[in-house]
């Protein structure tokens, strides 16, 4: 029997860490995914149009080619049908698409399954006639742990109310609406990225036993900068925020705290985003002092960590937060909720946990952050060190528990 595994997703999710990890434990059979720079013809072809930058991220140089299967009519089956159609019913549809090949292959081939719940919400309910494990990497917090959060601070700002319920599937049929939540239900291991998605599928009923929390890796961001951006200072002391302007990322809480602040006068906060919510840019008007970007080069970005204050980000739920570490590489130290992978990191100094929406709360660690100033060096060197001890540099973490996966499943 093959003991390897399919795995199936479109984009460059989690810059395709998954099928990487099962290739370097030995584990992969096959990779299928809608868009990959593999220098065939239509790849070729789109590099010179308006997806030129688009395909040119498509791919791994650790993912050997002739593991990985395309399938581009699905990318421009969704571009396509989300004009038409609410895009999140359209997902679902796509997902299930994806979850078909990835049975179709499993099936033929007689290997087993590892799929995010997106895909594996079809796929695990299938049968098979040989004994497919199946293994879930439940990406983000549950469902309905999840949008009750999200529908609940609706409530209290109602321009975000119809993009939750859209967002949510809740103005969907059933067969949408409840599309990942039952994906569970049928893996024999699941694999979270954090305690906190470990939290939400404790709270709905999943086995304890069975769940495996395995951390991303972060990248490391350090480049070298020129002698001009070293030398740059800020005008101001500032916060920073970086991720997409999103009910769910706590953007609106965390402007209504800054304006309550004593911070306005003489510090900044600086946003970075490229994709708000309708309806988030009232609360970044709500100071002059709050800055909007809507993207930094590389260095530029790093610059802001390493000369920020304090990254932020107050996010109602979070599955990971990739960010997070982000920041906390490159020196920086870090407020956020404890629906995040924060929860899993040692909390002092450095990183500072609050609750999810409490604007009194954002206010304090903000005001308290601005009274003890910039990380010592020995500080960051010291954190950074913890950060090795928790997740590995430059890949994801979960190749450590692949390699013992055959043992795991027999």
């Amino acid at each position: 029997m093959n003991k390897n595994f399919v795995t199936v997703f479109p984009g460059r999710r989690d810059h395709y860490e998954v099928p990487v990890a099962l290739n370097e434990a030995g584990l992969l059979d096959a990779f299928i995914t809608d868009l990959y720079n593999d220098n065939r013809f239509l790849s070729q072809f789109l590099r010179i149009t308006s997806f030129k930058s688009k395909i040119k991220q498509r791919f791994h140089s650790k993912l050997p080619k002739s593991k990985v299967q395309t399938k581009p009519y699905l990318f421009f089956y969704h571009s396509i049908l989300s004009n038409f159609f609410q895009p999140s019913k359209v997902t679902v549809w796509q997902d299930d698409l994806f979850g078909k090949l990835a049975v179709k292959l499993a099936r033929k081939n007689k290997s087993n399954l590892f799929l995010y719940e997106f895909q594996a919400d079809y796929a695990f309910r299938q049968q098979f006639k040989h004994p497919c494990k199946k293994v879930l990497f439940y990406f983000h917090t549950h469902p309905f742990w999840e949008h009750p959060l999200l529908l609940e601070d609706a409530e209290k700002y109602p321009s975000f109310h119809h993009q939750v319920l859209k967002n949510t599937r809740s103005n969907l049929a059933f067969r949408y609406s409840n599309h990942t939540k039952d994906a569970w239900k049928f893996a024999d291991i699941i694999i979270t990225a954090s305690s906190c998605t470990k939290k939400s599928l404790l709270a709905v009923g999943a086995d304890e036993k069975k769940i495996k929390v395995v951390p991303y890796g972060f990248s490391n961001l350090d480049i070298t900068l020129s002698k001009q951006m070293l030398n740059l200072k800020p005008s101001k002391p500032f916060f920073l925020f970086v991720g997409s302007g999103t009910q769910r990322k706590g953007l609106h809480h965390l402007c209504e705290a800054w304006k309550k602040s004593s911070l306005t006068q003489s510090h900044e906060l600086i946003v970075v985003s490229r994709v708000m919510d309708e309806g988030m840019m009232d609360f970044i008007k709500l100071d002059t002092s709050i800055k909007l970007f809507t993207g930094l080069d590389k260095a530029t970005l790093i610059w802001h960590y390493k000369n920020a204050l304090a990254f932020i980000m107050p996010s109602i739920s979070e599955g990971f937060g990739q960010v997070y570490l982000e920041a906390l590489a490159n020196g920086c130290a870090v407020i956020g909720t404890e629906n995040s992978m924060l929860i899993d990191l040692p909390i002092n100094k450095v990183v500072t946990l609050i609750p999810h929406g409490n604007i009194d709360a954002i206010q304090n660690a903000l005001e308290t952050k601005a009274k003890d100033g910039m990380l010592s060096d020995e500080e960051k060197i010291a954190y950074r060190k913890a950060l090795l001890q928790y997740c590995k540099l430059d890949t994801l973490a979960m190749v450590k528990i692949l390699h013992k996966l055959r043992e795991l499943l027999s």
